[in-house]
C-alpha cells in the first residue's frame, strides 16, 4: 500500500510539473461534516464526510490533526468501496492519506473517514473538555455535530473562526444530548476550533477515581483474613499445649 501511495505521489508531482498553470485541480470541494460522538468511557468514535466534485480520476486526500491515540481506523465511500489508506504518526502529529478513484467526473461524489480517538477529552472529577480544531482545507460548508454521553448535562460550548465566536446549537439525538453548528461557506476563515464542556459522572467513572482506593481496601481485607487466621491458629496451638503441660503435671 506504501508503495503505492509514494507511486501516486510521484506520478501527482510530475503531472503537475508537465501540466500548465493554469490546469484544473483535482477536485472542487462542497462541503465536509465532522461528528464526534463521544463514549462514557471518554474515547470519541469520530466519523468525518467530506463531499466534493472530482476533476482528476484518482487523486489523493489527507487529513491531518494532533494529538491522542487513534485505532479502528476505516474509509469508505458513496459508491460502497472502501478506501486504500495510510495512517502516518510523527510526534503528535497524525496524517491519514486517502486515495480515491472510481467515481465520475464533475458529478458530487462522497467518502467517509472514521476512527475512534482516546485522550481527546480532559476530565476533572464530573466536568469533561473536549477542545481540538479542524481545517476544511478551501472555502466550503461545514457542519460540526458532538454527540454526548447519553445523561450528559451540556455546558458552555464555543466554536471560533478568525475573530468570530459561535455558541453550539444544543438538539436531541435518540437519548442524546448533541452540540451542532453549521455554515453553507466558511469563507478564508478554514481553520475552525471548538471547545466543548459537559457535566457527566457514571459508576464506571467512580469506580476509576477509586479505584486504588478499592485496591488497597480489599488488599487489607485479605491481609487482615489472613492474620485473624494466623492468631487462630497460634492461639489453637498453645490452648492445645497448654491442656498437654497440664495433664504431664497432673501426672507428675
Amino acid at each position: 500500500m506504501r508503495k503505492i501511495l509514494v507511486f501516486l505521489s510521484l506520478f501527482a508531482l510530475i503531472g503537475s510539473l508537465i501540466l500548465p498553470v493554469s490546469a484544473q485541480p483535482a477536485f472542487e470541494p462542497v462541503g465536509h461534516m465532522y461528528i464526534y460522538e463521544i463514549n462514557p468511557d471518554g474515547s470519541v468514535l469520530c466519523t468525518w464526510e467530506t463531499t466534493l466534485i472530482p476533476k482528476s480520476n484518482v487523486f489523493l486526500y489527507s487529513f491531518s490533526f494532533r494529538g491522542g491515540e487513534i485505532d479502528e481506523v476505516r474509509a469508505f465511500d458513496s459508491l460502497g468501496q472502501e478506501l486504500d489508506m495510510e495512517v502516518e504518526k510523527t510526534g503528535e502529529q497524525v496524517t491519514m492519506t486517502l486515495m480515491l478513484s472510481g467515481f465520475e467526473l464533475d458529478k458530487p461524489y462522497s467518502f467517509n473517514l472514521s476512527f475512534r480517538w482516546e485522550g481527546l477529552i480532559t476530565r476533572r472529577g464530573e466536568k469533561h473538555v473536549l477542545f481540538t480544531s479542524v481545517d476544511v482545507g478551501d472555502p466550503q460548508a461545514a457542519k460540526i455535530v458532538v454527540v454526548l454521553p447519553e445523561g450528559s448535562k451540556a455546558g458552555i460550548s464555543t466554536l471560533t473562526r478568525g475573530n468570530q465566536t459561535d455558541l453550539f446549537q444544543i438538539a436531541r439525538i435518540g437519548q442524546r444530548t448533541a452540540l451542532i453548528w453549521e455554515v453553507e461557506n466558511t469563507g478564508e476563515d478554514t481553520q475552525i476550533y471548538f471547545r466543548v464542556s459537559y457535566r457527566y459522572y457514571s459508576a464506571a467513572l467512580w469506580v476509576r477515581d477509586r479505584l486504588l482506593t478499592l485496591i488497597g481496601v480489599f488488599l487489607s481485607i485479605i491481609v487482615a483474613g489472613i492474620l485473624l487466621g494466623y492468631r487462630s491458629r497460634v492461639k489453637g496451638s498453645i490452648s492445645l499445649l497448654s491442656g498437654v503441660l497440664r495433664k504431664i503435671g497432673e501426672k507428675i
